[in-house]
């Protein structure tokens, strides 16, 4: 080999290993469509007045402020941008009836992923939550959130009142702009939790897990948020919107594995034999 062509070989291959480093690729994911259990697909690369459900379902989120980032994403082709406006929603009365925590419903089980990140990481944003601020009759559930001290939390309200929450958390500082894709589960008949954050940056998987000690989610009619909540059905106000971009978010009416939130986040949830062979298992048994 000459030392022109050496050299050629040496700086393509630097090239690809940067390019495989940075998490800003068209991830696949084949299973999740698939999945009868994600009952909630957003991949964020076709925001107009809304963004469509890529699941089996319909449960498409009207967009509120968010629009399309093109050029800062990691799945596909774009990402949902907010800058501190209202979020993405869906009112409960259109959620589809196998939607966790819709209002009525006896299915109680939850797994949430999403990526995001941070423009500021000084104040409360939401990431996902079927939440609103204090309103009458109280109409709080679950929210998955960027807390004020720069970590990642998950809160659930068994009464709806604010006086008493549980939390959930992991102790890892959320940097601004960095992606970091979070995996969260949620049982309602164990009150069994667990976190899982990936931070692109270190590229290091932090996790914790737990039972809440009273556990219940108060069921409300209240939307299903992306990137903000509103102190009511009406949307009159704005609570704890997100400045930052979010990713691909995928929601389930069962309990996903580690295994199965690192295949999300690496893209490969479906793409393999094994992966292939745990999606049909889900689907038929519904776990």
């Amino acid at each position: 080999m000459t030392k022109s062509k050496q050299a050629l070989w040496v700086t393509g291959a630097i090239i690809l290993i940067l390019l495989l480093s940075v998490p800003c690729w068209a991830q696949y994911n084949p299973g999740l469509p698939l999945d009868a259990n994600c009952v909630g697909l957003w991949n964020m690369e076709t925001i107009t007045a809304s963004e469509a459900d890529a699941s089996q379902n319909s449960n498409t989120l009207l967009a509120g402020n968010a629009t399309l980032d093109n050029s800062i994403y990691v799945q596909g082709a774009g990402s949902a941008d907010f800058s501190s406006l209202l979020g993405m929603y869906r009112d409960d009365t259109d959620l589809s009836s196998d939607f966790p925590f819709k209002y009525g419903t006896t299915n109680k089980v939850i797994s949430v992923c999403a990526w995001f990140r941070l423009d500021d990481f000084e104040k409360t944003q939401v990431i996902a939550a079927k939440w609103a601020s204090d309103s009458t009759p109280p109409i709080r559930g679950w929210w998955l959130l960027a807390g004020a001290s720069g970590n990642l939390a998950f809160q659930i309200d068994a009464d709806g009142e604010a006086a008493d929450p549980e939390t959930a958390s992991i102790t890892h500082t959320l940097n601004t702009s960095i992606w970091f894709h979070v995996g969260m589960t949620y049982r309602e008949d164990t009150k069994a939790w667990t976190l899982r954050l990936y931070d692109s940056n270190d590229t290091t998987v932090y996790s914790n897990s737990g039972t809440f000690a009273d556990g219940g989610v108060w069921l409300s009619d209240v939307p299903f948020f992306v990137g903000s909540m509103s102190d009511a059905r009406a949307l009159t106000s704005l609570w704890y919107p997100i400045d930052g971009k979010i990713d691909e978010v995928a929601i389930f009416n069962d309990i996903l594995t580690a295994d199965e939130i690192d295949e999300i986040r690496q893209g490969t949830y479906g793409a393999t034999a094994a992966g292939r062979q745990n999606w049909w298992w889900r689907r038929r048994h519904n776990n």
